[in-house]
């Protein structure tokens, strides 16, 4: 169950905030007005996938190392989606909003809650073998 409960979160963490982002920018870069916009955000996002990626390769190989490295590439998109929360509360005047930040927030900081609060700590652990 633990490693079930590991594949899960790393898996609908790299969805959420390793391919959402790359194909958000895809579609800014082909269909915006701004083509500059899109391409930094997809060469941005694209080296935060490839990190995501290759340190999920390594936590399946039970590495805690790596589930660090995993969750600070996902705090880059997160951290990008807050700048732009802010932006968009200076432009209009109308003050931050908090319900967007409390969702861009809450499922990375429950994820990593949940993997280094709970049991699903010990799949990093290596096994006793007699």
């Amino acid at each position: 169950m633990i490693k079930f409960s590991i594949f899960a979160i790393f898996i609908t963490c790299f969805c959420a905030y390793g391919i959402w982002p790359i194909l958000t920018a895809t579609i800014v870069m082909m269909l915006g007005e701004e083509k500059l916009v899109g391409v930094i955000g997809l060469a941005i996002y694209s080296v935060t996938a490839l990190i995501q990626l290759m340190s999920m390769i390594m936590v399946f190989k039970r590495r805690k190392k790596a589930a660090f490295v995993f969750f600070a590439a996902i705090f880059v998109p997160v951290l990008f989606r807050l700048s732009d929360i802010a932006l968009e509360a200076s432009d209009g005047g109308t003050g931050v909003s908090w319900n967007g930040v409390t969702e861009t927030l809450l499922f990375p900081l429950l994820a990593v809650g949940v993997i280094f609060m709970s049991d699903a700590k010990y799949y990093f652990e290596p096994k006793m073998e007699d």
